[in-house]
């Protein structure tokens, strides 16, 4: 399995100092087992970006106005000036300061080593300050350029640049200063921040802007918009809320994910550099108790779901040197989700690197799906689609992107049912093991919910939220725990805006308590709670202060009122029903055996018939409540809910 790390810069962290230019570093190429590695050592830089065809990276330095440019065929050039992104031609966009002093955006050129001036915009004629505009982002044909423009009031705007168009101002919506920072390949999904009103910094994107020239905020949050899938489908960042999320947007269906630190104990603030174009994103974890020191950072990695560190998801695909390395940033990946650059301890020397996941051997299983049956929720059946030409392939289930050993192996179908499931929140991914010489990539996770009934046993709350702001409830959230089962529902209002916003929650029978978690700024929120039309709870703007207990409620849910036989067509019919002692079915086809389940799916009673006319169930010992009979037969299993008085 050949590894290819192209280009390691030897990266201290500790901003300690200024240089007006950036020193050739010392080049020394060491081959370690496995491929090769190529070390250049020097101290305080910081990749920035990669090029989809992976043939040139432009590092920022640490140092004001340095940075260096790597290709293959060129080696390490260190330029004065910013560097931000790099084309496919290896043209590097930024910021330089001209003749006169002033810091002006421009593209630098490896085979001149020069920068060239965009030109002044129409719109700001004359040099007001110092800092007169600075590119931050780039198509990947390098045909468009982001660029944040500074007016006579040091306001910023934000502009796309070609040489066909010139500069074309993006809106600033009701905000003074934006700033771009990155962009999809196409240049049409541009992301950024705004400064809102209050003088904070919130995350936003452009799209479609040769057309719509609309700006989106993603939320009103603190915050920075930093890195588009080549795509654009997503936006990624970081945000400044109490938990310190990085975040994941999805461009067409609007939807906001957060990723929260789980991995780090005490905590520490996230933030996602880069996404791919199926939402998989990249970044780096703060120190909690230290965030500016650069070398306590952890880089991360947020796959299909899962968040773990980035020495896990290189060591899961095949580059097991990882395991001897501390990933300090992911900073950019290619196109195509296989190179990543950032910065790692490796071998206690730091150094900022290129890295490419190898190709896999063999090919994986995909399209997995799954089914959980409507009345017996406890069972779930796995299908997946096999891989071309599956010669000696057995399939392995695992329940983690990182998992060493899996839950199921040796299975020859592609499909496969797991019963008797507790209640709880699960994953799968499958692999398919080649005759024990090649172990596939994972194929596609799924992530199935076992409630502790059945769906068709629940019934629903709903809650009615508002925030008086605007801008979600901020962390804030509502837990809703079962007496008699450990699976606990959430909500809580992620969305923003001065609309009501209804959810509907389906709960098992139960009795239940719903605890408050608190976020910032609690007296903002006011929500209602109803049960079968009516309201059970209320809690008005400004109720939520130091003294509003966490556990604020308890309310026993009982759907037994609103539950009516569920129609099937099937043979046979069940009665009485509501039944006190004794249940009787009455069909025309053979009974091989009947079972009684209650709504937490455990097993009642079983009972097979020893003749036709023995088709009665005795439920006298039954609880009260609600329970479902599956009657199997030869052909065709039925299940019918009754309710024991």
């Amino acid at each position: 399995m050949k590894i290819f790390i192209h280009l390691a810069l030897a990266c201290a962290f500790l901003f300690n100092g200024f240089a007006l230019k950036a020193q050739a570093p010392e080049i020394r190429v060491i081959q370690e087992e496995g491929g090769e590695i190529i070390k250049i050592l020097n101290d305080h830089h910081c990749p920035y970006d990669i090029s989809d065809n992976k043939k040139h990276v432009v590092i920022q330095a640490y140092a004001e106005a340095s940075s260096y440019y790597w290709s293959e065929e060129t080696g390490v050039i260190a330029f004065d000036g910013s560097g931000f992104a790099v084309s496919d031609d290896g043209v590097v966009a930024g910021f330089f300061a001209n003749e006169d002093g002033y810091n002006v955006a421009g593209l630098w050129y490896p085979t001149t080593q020069k920068w060239e001036f965009l030109g002044m915009n129409p719109d700001i004629p004359e040099f007001a300050d110092i800092d007169y505009n600075s590119a931050w982002a780039m198509s990947n044909d390098g045909k468009e350029v982001g660029v944040m423009q500074f007016d006579e009031a040091w306001n910023t705007y934000t502009y796309i640049w070609s040489k066909e168009d010139g500069y074309v101002k993006l809106s600033n919506g009701q905000s003074t200063n934006t700033r771009p920072q990155g962009m999809s390949s196409d240049g049409r999904i541009i992301a950024g921040f705004f400064v809102d009103d209050m003088g904070y910094r919130a995350p936003c994107y452009w799209s479609n802007w040769g057309t719509g020239n609309k700006l989106f905020t993603i939320t009103s949050s603190l915050g920075e918009s930093w890195g588009v899938s080549p795509n654009g489908e997503y936006v990624c960042g970081g945000l400044k809320n109490s938990k310190g999320n990085a975040f994941i947007y999805h461009t067409i269906k609007h939807e906001l994910t957060l990723i929260e630190n789980t991995l780090s104990e005490g905590g520490g603030d996230m933030t996602a550099l880069c996404v791919t174009d199926n939402g998989d994103a990249f970044g780096y974890i703060n120190s909690a108790d230290n965030p500016a020191d650069y070398k306590l950072r952890r880089g991360f990695a947020y796959v299909d779901g899962e968040l773990m560190f980035f020495e896990d998801f290189l060591m899961t695909n095949g580059i097991l040197d990882a395991d001897s390395w501390s990933v300090y940033s992911v900073n950019s990946v290619t196109a195509d989700g296989k190179t990543f650059i950032g910065a790692a301890n490796m071998k206690s020397k730091d150094y900022t690197f290129a890295v490419t996941i190898p190709e896999a051997e063999c090919d994986a299983p995909d399209n997995l799906t799954y089914t959980i049956d409507e009345n017996f929720h406890n069972s779930i059946t796995l299908s997946w689609d096999a891989p071309e030409n599956p010669v000696d392939v057995t399939y392995e289930i695992y329940t983690s992107y990182t998992e060493i050993d899996p839950i199921y192996q040796g299975i020859t179908e592609t499909s496969f049912t797991i019963d008797n499931m507790e209640a709880g929140y699960y994953k799968f991914l499958v692999k398919a093991n080649w005759g024990g010489e090649c172990l596939s990539n994972a194929s596609n996770s799924v992530s199935p919910v076992i409630y502790p009934c059945a769906q068709n046993g629940m019934c629903e709350i709903t809650f009615e939220m508002l925030d008086g702001y605007g801008d979600g409830w901020n962390g804030a959230y509502i837990d809703i725990i079962p007496k008699n089962s450990d699976f606990t529902y959430s909500v809580g209002l992620e969305k923003e805006g001065l609309e009501t916003v209804t959810k509907n929650i389906s709960l098992c029978p139960d009795d239940y308590t719903f605890v408050w978690h608190r976020g910032e700024f609690d007296e903002e929120i006011s929500f209602s709670i109803l049960f079968d039309g009516a309201e059970i709870y209320r809690v008005d703007t400004g109720d939520i202060d130091y003294m509003f207990p966490v556990s604020f409620f308890e309310y026993k849910i009982n759907c037994a009122a609103d539950i009516e036989e569920a129609e099937q067509t099937s043979p046979l019919n069940l009665y009485p029903n509501p039944v006190n002692d004794k249940l009787y079915i009455e069909t025309e086809v053979e009974i091989e055996e009947m079972v009684i389940y209650d709504i937490y799916g455990r097993l009642q009673v079983t009972k097979t018939p020893s003749h036709q006319d023995d088709a009665t169930i005795d439920v006298s010992n039954l609880n009260s409540g609600i329970y479902f009979v599956k009657i199997y037969t030869d052909n065709v299993n039925f299940v019918k809910r009754i309710i024991k008085q």
